[in-house]
């Protein structure tokens, strides 16, 4: 009688192993106590690392970045990775981490899905691969989502207020030193922005004077030389009268994150002889008469 044996299948460990990776966001200020990317990172390297059954794909993350725009380098580069089949399951913190935007985070869900990819949100113990969680995710996004648009507002307040009590927000612009209370004037740069003053008034135009700083070597903060476009926007900005106007652009939504200018639709504050002058009134006045000639001109 022939002897029976059962040959159970040999698995290929290296073929179940699972492609994972992390995704990691900060962006606001408040989240760093808590959440701040080395504690992340850290994290989510020890937690693959310590599964047999993972391979280990990296940590992606965004640093000051909001969660209402997909226009993120680490979340692109992620999402990169996944249309060329090296992810398969990605980790991470919570909804809030991954989108704010509900319709932009169920896109991408539905689409890693589509991939045979899965998302593990570890707040809210939610893996995407999961149909029933479809409607709770809904839920939970929006939420994230709402809770990102009252964020956005009470910056705004804030920043209102602190205009309405006379302390404007800084900021660095070419020709000044901004150090954290007052600004000052750095005379190299105001002796920059002198020359293309009295050189347009004396009959000079942009593309002239831009071809004369750039053979005198002379460039931008960020080392590029100056364009038309960037001396016409210097030239006509009144913060170098000494004045500031606050609130000359706004943002349409924490989720568009369009730029708009502000055309009346809301408040603005000017400060008076508010930090020291390298244009004066005069000569920006006759600037800004020179260029309404100009677009005259144009618009016959």
């Amino acid at each position: 009688m022939p002897q029976i044996c059962k040959i159970d299948p040999q698995p290929n460990k290296a073929a179940t192993k699972k492609n994972v990776c992390a995704y990691a966001r900060v962006s606001y200020n408040s989240d760093r106590l808590e959440h701040s990317l080395e504690t992340q990172i850290s994290y989510y390297t020890d937690f693959i690392t310590s599964h047999s059954d993972w391979n280990n794909k990296g940590i992606f993350y965004d640093d000051g970045i909001s969660g209402t725009t997909t226009e993120r380098p680490g979340l692109l580069r992620l999402l990169e990775k996944c249309e060329d089949g090296s992810i398969d399951i990605i980790l991470t913190k919570s909804i809030s981490r991954f989108a704010r935007n509900t319709l932009d985070l169920l896109e991408i869900i539905r689409h890693l899905k589509d991939l045979g990819i899965e998302i593990w949100f570890e707040k809210e113990n939610i893996h995407t691969m999961d149909n029933k969680n479809e409607a709770l995710l809904t839920m939970l996004a929006s939420f994230a989502q709402e809770e990102s648009h009252v964020i956005s507002e009470n910056v705004k307040w804030g920043v209102r207020k602190r205009v309405e009590c006379g302390k404007p927000r800084g900021f660095n612009i070419y020709g000044y030193n901004w150090d954290g209370k007052e600004y000052s004037i750095l005379p190299e740069e105001a002796e920059v922005i002198q020359f293309i003053v009295n050189s347009l008034l004396a009959g000079k135009g942009y593309k002239a004077i831009a071809d004369e700083l750039k053979a005198k070597n002379i460039v931008s903060r960020k080392g590029v030389p100056f364009s038309v476009v960037s001396i016409s926007k210097m030239i006509h900005n009144p913060f170098y009268t000494g004045d500031l106007l606050t609130q000359k652009f706004y943002r349409e939504s924490p989720f568009t994150h369009k730029k708009l200018r502000n055309k009346k639709e809301l408040s603005q504050v000017l400060f008076k002889n508010h930090h020291p002058t390298i244009i004066d009134h005069a000569k920006y006045e006759k600037i800004i008469q020179r260029a309404k000639r100009k677009e005259g001109i144009k618009n016959d």
